[in-house]
């Protein structure tokens, strides 16, 4: 598993699973400033963050792909 996410990556599997930010947030642990900032780019999220989301949104059937939109639900 390649634990590297885009903050576009993140916006399509949560429009994908229908979530807000702090859906995500809570499912994942992150504090929610640090979901909306990386989603937004303000601020570079810790690796720790990102492959946590990640893990998050795989473990519930998200796959991220290097075409189109950047995730899918399998």
């Amino acid at each position: 598993m390649n634990s590297i996410m885009t903050p576009d990556q993140c916006r399509t599997a949560r429009n994908l699973l229908d979530w807000s930010v702090g859906d995500l947030g809570r499912r994942s642990g992150a504090d929610l400033e640090a979901v909306a900032g990386f989603e937004n780019g303000r601020n570079a999220a810790d690796s720790l963050i990102v492959t946590s989301l990640r893990r998050t949104f795989e473990s519930v059937g998200v796959e991220f792909i290097n075409w189109g939109s950047g995730a899918r639900l399998s």
